[in-house]
């Protein structure tokens, strides 16, 4: 029998005054992982036995000590050179991967929580898929990775303090993940309390070791560090369970000999999308419930301050029928766990929620109000309820559109617009036909880009000002219809002369200009833009990374100057002396081989926008180390008389080539970097 259940004997007695008290696990039942509860160490053949109905005994690495722990005996180790090695196993790391549940708990005291180095006290895996629980400068850490298959990367640390020389017991838990990173999917637990949610999913076979008390082989912690061996633990281990199974909130609990109290595990899961009118809510009850209070609501303050019309009833069952819901609402419900001889009832925890989907059509794609550079478009949408047929309505005339009625049904989602005429704005809607009712759908809009006239300029190819809303497009206006989607949340904020395009660091905001090939081979070129930013990357770009292709005006972060204009071409880039808000010409030594062509950055002018500066245009550490978030002029000619004729006074993107060719141009913007319009130096 485990040591534990033995402790737990008398709890569960007190408990099961209420019914509801979760028993412990017992270890022997265990088929599809492994629990070593450390009672026992044979020093002489230098092995821990496996409690479960697996034969997987833990291999004594260095000279830990048996000692009394928290629930019977508990290895000790030094944290220098003790610890156990774990086989690979078809339950932990090899052959029945991927695993969607996984609960790992260790039962420990850390003699120094405060150490400068990590202390592991379990790790499975290695860099690219594992799971680890260890302790670093006062905090206590559960982390899972899987940086292949579906790239859960880099992977998801939470922590809480702890103290040393205190008894804990930590879990952490994948539950129901997926070949996807999902958000709460990854728990950890303390003492029987959940301390946080993060991102996860799946976990698939890895081939690195497995240990207690160090890390065997190789390891990721919060920061990154974690490669080799080592990261001894110092202090007390007296169980570690290893099984793959997601754990309810008892359970955990009774596993660390506590109780959970409180309403858990709701139906529907929380966060759920539904088409029902009436939803049948179902719940776990807490380890002391003898009745329970029910609230829901489509206020979520409401429901947490429990008035009077959210207050369904106090039920005796685990369930109950919501009904007379309304499609298109958020509803937020909460289960308090009532016993009138309790004095710390009623037990509240969480709130959950449940959205009912719209009846109608909804999602349009295009979006509503977006401009396409198309002359064609297919309409799509979201169906409501599963409707049997859809009806499509589509014109010039909005109020045309919104009244029309007796379309053809069609089975498919999808319409084909035909050939649109250049810039107009086009209305279109969806009704949905469920036999018995017709539901009618909003009036969306799309609009088409216009025929801009050429440039007088032949060398003039590309001219992005970013001046005004054209619903998510920016227009070329050089008249080569070079024009740009913009992907991400790009803000069109105010800039040093007009607007300006803000982009928020995510990593997701550029504008894409798909039809643009961009200036290749051994073509002269200029490229000018006004930027104000605090941070590094590229200010524009295209081509392929091949020979006479790839072209990237960026801010560099490396090989020199930090905050320096950089030039890259295939096989080669040049770096400017000066930082990016200096008032003078730079000129460097020569051209930038690409081992087949040649390109020519030749020189590289910067002016400065004096005073004039937008804080909403600011964003993370310098590029320079002067004037930091000035708005700059930064100009990158392809030979010094294109720089010299310069003829036109223009905003935004600006590149002077001879000749194009047709190669697909990516124009990204990097996190923080904003561009504005401005005036010619």
């Amino acid at each position: 029998m485990s040591k534990k259940l033995i402790y737990l004997v008398s709890v569960v007695f007190v408990l099961g005054l209420a019914g509801n008290a979760m028993a412990q696990i017992d270890p022997a039942t265990v088929t599809t992982g492994h629990v070593y509860l450390l009672n026992d160490a044979n020093f002489v053949d230098g092995t821990v036995p496996d409690d479960s109905a697996n034969d997987l005994a833990g291999i004594i690495v260095g000279e830990p000590n048996l000692v009394d722990g928290l629930y019977g005996k508990a290895l000790s180790f030094d944290g220098v050179d003790d610890a156990v090695d774990i086989p690979d196993s078809q339950w932990i790391n090899v052959t029945n991967g991927p695993w969607a549940n996984k609960t790992v708990m260790a039962v420990f005291n850390c003699a120094d929580v405060n150490k400068s180095e990590k202390q592991t006290v379990y790790e499975q895996g290695g860099l690219t898929r594992g799971l680890t629980i260890y302790v670093f400068d006062g905090q206590v850490y559960v982390g899972g990775w899987n940086k292949a298959e579906y790239q859960w990367n880099p992977g998801s640390w939470i922590s809480t303090p702890i103290n040393s020389n205190e008894w804990h017991a930590v879990a952490l838990v994948i539950r129901d993940g997926a070949d996807a990173q999902e958000d709460d999917k990854f728990e950890m637990w303390m003492d029987g309390e959940l301390i946080g949610k993060a991102v996860g999913g799946q976990i698939y076979n890895h081939g690195n070791d497995n240990a207690i008390g160090y890390t065997n082989q190789n390891n990721v912690f919060h920061d990154g560090d974690g490669s080799g061996d080592g990261w001894y633990f110092e202090g007390l281990v007296d169980e570690v369970w290893i099984l793959n199974d997601a754990l309810t909130p008892p359970e955990l609990a009774a596993l660390m000999g506590t109780s959970w109290p409180y309403a858990y595990g709701p139906s529907p899961a929380n966060g759920t999308m539904l088409e029902e009118f009436s939803v049948l809510l179902s719940w776990g009850p807490g380890d002391f419930a003898v009745s329970h209070d029910v609230y829901l609501g489509s206020n979520l303050d409401d429901v947490i301050a429990g008035t009077a019309d959210t207050f369904l009833g106090n039920q005796p069952t685990t369930s109950l029928v919501a009904s007379d819901l309304v499609p298109e609402t958020t509803y937020y419900w909460r289960v308090d766990e009532v016993n009138d001889a309790d004095p710390n009832a009623p037990y509240t925890k969480e709130v959950w929620s449940f959205t009912l989907l719209p009846r109608r059509a909804y999602d349009p794609v295009p979006a509503d109000g977006i401009r396409i550079l198309d002359t064609t478009a297919n309409l799509t949408w979201t169906a409501g309820w599963s409707p049997i047929m859809h009806q499509v309505y589509f014109g010039t005339d909005p109020d045309e559109v919104a009244n029309a009625a007796g379309a053809p049904l069609v089975m498919d989602i999808g319409y084909d617009t035909g050939e649109l005429q250049p810039d107009t704005t086009y209305y279109w809607r969806v009704d949905e036909f469920y036999g018995f009712e017709t539901v009618k759908g909003p009036v969306w809009s799309l609009s088409t880009v216009p025929v801009l006239p050429l440039s007088d300029d032949p060398n003039l190819v590309g001219q992005w000002t970013f001046d005004g809303d054209f619903g998510g497009v920016v227009l070329d206006q050089s008249g080569h219809a070079g024009h740009a989607n913009l992907v991400g949340d790009v803000q069109l904020v105010e800039g040093v002369d007009g607007d300006a395009l803000e982009f928020d660091g995510s990593g997701g905001d550029y504008a894409e200009a798909a039809s643009y090939a961009g200036v290749t081979g051994t073509h002269s070129r200029t490229v000018s833009a006004w930027i104000k930013t605090t941070d590094y990357g590229e200010i524009a770009s295209w081509g392929q990374n091949s020979a006479g292709q790839k072209w990237i005006f960026r801010v560099q972060e490396s090989n020199g100057t930090l905050g320096a204009i950089r030039i890259e071409v295939n096989g080669g880039y040049q770096v400017f002396s000066e930082l990016a808000d200096r008032d003078r010409t730079i000129v460097p030594a020569g051209p930038v081989t690409t081992g087949v062509v040649q390109e020519h950055p030749k020189a590289c002018f910067m002016q400065q926008a004096g005073d004039r500066q937008h804080p909403g245009c600011v964003a993370r550490p310098a590029v320079s180390q002067d004037d930091r978030g000035a708005w700059s002029r930064i100009v990158v000619g392809g030979d010094e008389p294109a720089l010299e004729q310069d003829p036109l006074t223009f905003k935004g993107y600006r590149l002077v080539r001879q000749i194009i060719v047709g190669r697909r141009f990516r124009w990204q913007m990097p996190p923080g970097l904003a561009i504005a319009p401005g005036e010619q130096p």
